[in-house]
């Protein structure tokens, strides 16, 4: 009876110790389980996180992509070219008034032509009379390194220019040329509504002369806009603008060979310009003044733009 309880404790014993094992491998497991599934986690964190960051980056590039290639204009609103005496005792802002890329194909340079807004011949800081007697328009057009001012009276007997380089006539000039992110508006119903709101457009207009050299972009600030809804009809009338005269024989250089003029255009395909130049004012044509007289008709590429 003794042996039977004996075996019996010792049966239990053998249980006990099958059982504490499995609880033993049971807890091993839950051990193993857990880290695993930490690691699992902790994978799935590291690949998410990469994934998100390439991600991010491919916008990144994407955004870098789409903003180089996005079409940039002047805003000619915040635009201006200030004239800094050598003296340093008086500077001169003058808003810019349009601007004319020249391109050469044959050399692939690209050149910027910027109109400043005209004035009139002044006796600047006087006490006494301030405009100048004879009175006159002063116009100038500015490049990265010449100027050209030029100068009409009432006659044009008088009239005047003055090319140079501006780093020896002024010391020197600061180019503060707001260039901005611009919407082209091909729509006539979107050019239509433009005019609703005080949205700022401007025109563009592309040019070439006959032998395919150079090719001119002509860009301003569009100040008269008529439009008809009804008919889905615009018509842009602008100016002053630089207008390069291509046909122009004359051996000067590309500063002084700009015409100034006022353009007209409902289509995408031909501009009207008209010039300024010396105009009879009197029948024998002795006397003459310079006024926007000249018109002329140029096959183009005209655009009408948002800025942004």
């Amino acid at each position: 009876m003794l042996s039977d309880a004996y075996r019996g404790i010792k049966f239990c014993s053998i249980i006990f110790k099958i059982l504490k094992g499995e609880e033993m491998v049971i807890k091993y497991f839950q051990i193993v389980f857990k880290t695993v599934g930490l690691l699992f986690v902790v994978i799935i964190l590291v690949f998410g996180y990469r994934i998100i960051s390439k991600d991010a980056q491919l916008r990144r590039i994407g955004a870098q992509v789409a903003k180089k290639q996005e079409t940039r204009g002047c805003d000619f609103s915040k635009s201006f070219i200030t004239l800094c005496g050598r003296s340093s005792k008086s500077n001169t802002r003058i808003k810019v008034e349009a601007r004319c890329e020249i391109h050469d194909t044959l050399t692939g340079q690209t050149k910027n032509y910027y109109l400043l807004a005209s004035c009139k011949g002044e006796d600047t800081y006087s006490k006494g009379r301030l405009f100048l007697d004879p009175p006159y328009d002063f116009s100038m057009i500015i490049a990265d390194k010449e100027f050209l001012i030029i100068r009409n009276f009432a006659n044009t007997l008088f009239d005047n220019v003055q090319p140079g380089f501006w780093k020896e006539a002024f010391g020197d000039i600061d180019f503060y040329i707001k260039m901005a992110r611009i919407e082209q508006l091909s729509d006539k119903i979107k050019i239509a509504m433009i005019t609703e709101g005080s949205v700022i457009i401007n025109g563009r207009i592309e040019i070439s002369d006959q032998s395919g050299r150079y090719r001119a972009i002509l860009e301003f600030p569009i100040k008269t806009l008529n439009v008809s809804k009804e008919n889905e009809l615009y018509q842009v009338d602008t100016g002053p603008i630089l207008l390069p005269d291509f046909s122009s024989s004359e051996n000067k250089a590309m500063i002084e060979r700009f015409n100034i003029a006022f353009v007209a255009y409902n289509n995408s395909y031909e501009a009207y310009f008209i010039i300024k130049e010396p105009t009879a004012i009197t029948a024998d044509a002795k006397n003459k003044t310079s006024f926007y007289s000249h018109i002329i008709r140029l096959n183009s590429v005209n655009s009408i733009f948002k800025v942004k």
